[in-house]
């Protein structure tokens, strides 16, 4: 930059000076702000198929794991027991939730699609607009 200013007059100068001070004091008010009003999670952070179900059974989990760590990682016995079954509990949870939410998901998208596809092509106008363009619909709604 003080290369730049060299052959600059004394009040461009100023100005570049303004404008650079003008430009830091905007950006440290966007840091400022964007660090009190975004948040800093992942992307996946948030899952809306999460329950208080799961939330408890994770809870137990690492309560389960503190209590094995606490008395040494024994490999066997009551405390190595309830640590398995604790997590083991948690992970099918976890899966039975995860699956639900994928069929959930498609069934919505089927039924939102079906709709679609009904009022697309499920008046006769839309059907004869079709067949002069020999456009195809497979679907069960336009046979």
């Amino acid at each position: 930059m003080l290369v730049l200013l060299t052959s600059v007059h004394a009040s461009d100068k100023f100005s570049i000076t303004m404008i650079d001070d003008l430009c830091s004091q905007i950006v440290t008010s966007l840091n400022a702000s964007a660090n009190q009003c975004v948040s800093r999670t992942a992307g996946n952070f948030f899952k809306h198929w999460w329950t208080d179900t799961l939330s408890a059974l994770k809870a137990d989990s690492v309560q389960a794991h503190r209590l094995w760590h606490e008395h040494g990682c024994p490999k066997h016995g009551p405390i190595y027991d309830a640590k398995r079954c604790a997590k083991a509990k948690y992970k099918q949870a976890l899966r039975t939730a995860d699956r639900h939410e994928i069929i959930t998901f498609s069934n919505d998208l089927h039924e939102y699609l079906n709709k679609r596809i009904k009022l697309l092509f499920g008046t006769p106008g839309m059907r004869n607009l079709a067949k002069q363009f020999k456009l195809s619909c497979s679907c069960w709604l336009c046979q």
